[in-house]
């Protein structure tokens, strides 16, 4: 897969994504695929990440309640939606320093539990109706995704460069942006998206 999206690796080590690359495009391109959906679909209640975060939700449940047997988490988790399952691995790996199998992992060790259990906790945000602000839907909510992104990779929030400085010169975050944008606008310029950023950016931790 990393090998399809050249411009989005190159801004991923930028940032320092290293061994989680494939993963991060991954969950990237889910985001691109979701902006492209609000943006297109007919103006209703309807929300089509509605059951992803159901399961997720009821998955999480299930670890909380009660103590199932490492069959039980292994079969539940495998039950989930697809898309649900990179951003799973990548928090995992996040949390535990090493690549995750879900697949073949000894769901016995109580360490994996707990981890499994914050994690999913966490992959809710990512299939919430609105990733933030009511407005903050289609391309602007994609701009959220990657600027949260950027914001666990780099450790630091993203920043937006100077329009008046080094013509061309991009920040990091921009570069990642831009790369993340061209996923679904192949001709997107900086201006474009640092427009787009600038709408709904991500807030400020306090």
């Amino acid at each position: 897969m990393v090998g399809d999206y050249p411009e989005l690796e190159a801004a991923l080590k930028r940032v320092g994504a290293d061994q989680s690359v494939g993963l991060y495009i991954s969950i990237i391109d889910l985001q691109a695929e979701r902006a492209d959906i609000e943006d297109h679909k007919p103006r209703t209640d309807n929300d089509p990440y509605g059951p992803i975060l159901g399961a997720l939700n009821a998955f999480l449940r299930s670890l909380r309640r009660s103590t199932p047997s490492p069959g039980k988490i292994a079969k539940k988790l495998s039950s989930l939606p697809e898309p649900v399952f990179p951003f799973i691995r990548l928090e995992l790996a996040r949390r535990l320093d090493q690549e995750i199998d879900l697949e073949n992992e000894d769901w016995s060790k109580p360490e994996l539990r707990d981890a499994l259990e914050v994690s999913v906790s966490h992959v809710r945000l990512w299939f919430r109706k609105h990733p933030g602000p009511a407005e903050a839907v289609g391309l602007a909510g994609f701009s959220r995704s990657v600027a949260l992104l950027y914001r666990q990779i780099a450790g630091k929030p993203p920043g937006l460069g100077n329009q008046l400085g080094r013509k061309g010169y991009m920040t990091p975050f921009e570069e990642l942006w831009l790369a993340s944008l061209r996923l679904l606008s192949t001709d997107a310029t900086l201006d474009q998206a640092r427009e787009i950023y600038r709408k709904s950016p991500l807030p400020t931790k306090t």
